[in-house]
């Protein structure tokens, strides 16, 4: 029978406060009358994380929050508790900071487009080469400081390494010198032969040509939608259910995806599988476990009934409670302190909210996330995009996204929201 929570407690997993202290506390939680404890990202995070939300392995638990055995102790001191277990996963993006950390992005890194990991990541391989916004300057200017550095590899292992700063990348195979060097012509020399391209980080906007989580470029987008990526990225996941060691899962940013809705048709097609398998063994589908997503909904808008979830993590009920708390009698009180800080110190008078909202979208979608747009241009048809040029074409893409009522849709589901941009666009 799935268990779902009555009641539950959110533990911040870190090297500070590892899952042998989480597994502590089991009984203080069990006296508080928790019902289920609820358990941040401890898949293997980049080095120093606290969050966790950047996964650099997913194939096995974090060291500094106890690895596997750690794991394995909680679940025993929750279980004499009688307590569930639910755990938060982060299927949309990897940590990508520190290559060395991560061995599918480094793989890439090295071989390009035959890497075994290539298809992993969401890159637009048109440009040639992934193009890491990691440098300070333009490359010449970097160059002419002897700010990098290429060196032959220290083992057999390697094929040899770019420094700069504290950024550390693979080379290609044949492409490191038999010294190392930071003259410039000899590094551009060996730069040019690489499967990735450093460009100044002020160029990101024009130059990103990988998905990544917003605008944070160091976690880059997981293509999760192809068979073998679910399956190498969530084999460390469903042992836990294999082995009784989970009861439920949180979905972070589902909408980041694909398809969210095959995904979670994905995942609970593999619980089902996994619990199945723990159970008996025979392979039979067992039972589908608890699974709730993050996802931001806009008043009145309705969670996608063909989701295989058990609902949201509670963003909408979050806000029903806000509500109550706050008494719109201050609004107006509020409305008067602004318009008199305002005047007095030189700042327009306050936009209408809807205003606000789309001319806020607007300048993300020219800024922040203009390769994010840049690259809807290029998914075009050939004849559109020829027809309107690339200049139109962005214009319109980036006005018809400020215009959009909803976080995102589901096509051909929602395809009134798209209409009620494309309408709002030409009036």
């Amino acid at each position: 029978m799935t268990r779902r929570p009555i009641s539950t407690y959110r533990l911040q997993v870190r090297a500070s406060f590892d899952l042998d202290a989480a597994a502590a506390i089991v009984p203080y939680l069990r006296d508080l009358g928790v019902d289920t404890v609820y358990l941040s990202p401890i898949l293997q995070a980049a080095a120093g994380s606290d969050h966790g939300y950047d996964v650099v392995d997913p194939t096995r638990i974090d060291e500094s929050r106890g690895g596997p055995e750690a794991f394995a102790r909680f679940a025993a001191a929750a279980r004499t508790a009688g307590l569930g277990i639910l755990v938060d996963i982060v299927p949309n993006h990897q940590g990508v900071a520190d290559p060395a950390e991560n061995p599918w992005w480094h793989d890439v890194l090295r071989r390009g487009r035959g890497s075994e990991h290539a298809a992993a990541f969401d890159i637009d391989w048109s440009a040639g080469r992934v193009r890491l916004p990691i440098l300070g300057a333009p490359l010449d200017d970097v160059l002419a400081r002897r700010e990098i550095t290429v060196e032959p590899a220290a083992t057999s292992e390697e094929t040899g390494r770019a420094r700069y700063y504290e950024t550390v990348l693979p080379l290609a195979d044949g492409t490191a010198p038999d010294a190392p060097t930071d003259d410039p012509d000899a590094v551009r020399t060996v730069l040019a032969g690489q499967h990735w391209e450093a460009v100044h980080w002020r160029d990101e906007a024009a130059l990103l040509n990988y998905r990544r989580f917003f605008t944070i470029t160091t976690l880059a987008g997981v293509r999760v939608e192809l068979p073998a990526v679910f399956e190498a990225s969530h084999v460390e996941i469903l042992r836990w259910f294999r082995e009784g060691l989970a009861d439920g899962l949180r979905i972070d940013h589902p909408d980041g995806l694909a398809d969210p809705g095959g995904y979670l048709d994905d995942l609970e097609h593999a619980l089902r599988r996994a619990r199945a398998e723990g159970r008996d063994g025979d392979g039979a589908s067992g039972e589908a476990p608890y699974v709730v997503v993050e996802k931001i909904l806009e008043h009145g808008e309705e969670l996608p009934a063909w989701w295989a979830t058990d609902g949201t993590t509670g963003y909408d009920a979050m806000a029903d409670i806000d509500r109550v708390l706050i008494d719109p009698a201050g609004e107006a009180g509020l409305t008067e302190i602004d318009a008199d800080l305002r005047r007095a110190t030189g700042l327009p008078p306050a936009q209408p909210w809807p205003e606000l909202i789309r001319d806020s979208k607007r300048a993300v979608a020219d800024g922040a996330q203009a390769a994010e747009v840049r690259r809807l241009v290029t998914c075009l048809p050939a004849a559109l995009r020829g027809s309107l040029g690339d200049d139109v074409a962005r214009d319109a893409l980036a006005e018809l996204l400020a215009h959009f009522p909803v976080y995102r849709s589901y096509l051909p589901a929602g395809v009134a929201h798209l209409t009620h941009a494309a309408g709002r666009q030409v009036t």
